[in-house]
């Protein structure tokens, strides 16, 4: 299946990385678990609002909208170590998803299913509005890093007040 992916990634991810390694190797993970969730939903936050810009951007008429959204699935990727920490907004769906999102529906004029073979179909590239996925993200990114930054801050500053107590 086709993806498109938007990767939000604060200060480059280094913080997240650092955090979630040092927080495995104290084997803290009452604090892992809170890192992940922290991290993870400012991104949940988006799903609605991708949905809801797919209800105004995709065209209704045709079926296509009908078709399009039980099929569209969102979900948000986390990688807190390796080469690229950080998260993705993840959309899947079985066509061109990218395509979609970059204001373009290519489907069939009126498809023969009894006598031809969809390579025969005369097909259209129809404008439609751009930006079904990646806007909601654009307007929202600087309040998700800001709230991700604050989760990782928020579990950095507990792993500091365990040291203090006498934790590990």
């Amino acid at each position: 299946h086709p993806r498109e992916a938007v990767v939000i990634v604060p200060n480059g991810g280094e913080k997240l990385a650092a955090l979630a390694k040092a927080l495995k190797a104290a084997e803290e993970k009452a604090l892992l678990r809170e890192l992940r969730k922290g991290v993870r939903a400012p991104l949940l936050t988006l799903i609605p609002k991708i949905q809801e810009s797919a209800r105004r951007k995709i065209p209704k008429r045709g079926g296509f909208q009908a078709q399009f959204m039980p099929s569209l699935t969102l979900k948000v990727q986390q990688k807190n170590t390796g080469r690229y920490p950080g998260m993705r907004m993840l959309a899947k769906y079985p066509g061109r998803i990218s395509r979609i999102d970059r204001g373009y529906l290519r489907h069939p004029v009126f498809p023969d299913t009894e006598n031809k073979t969809r390579d025969e179909w005369e097909w259209i590239t129809q404008p439609i509005p751009e930006g079904f996925f990646t806007d909601p993200i654009k307007e929202e990114q600087p309040e998700i890093v800001k709230a991700v930054e604050e989760a990782l801050d928020r579990v950095a500053r507990q792993v500091e007040i365990d040291m203090t107590r006498g934790g590990r």
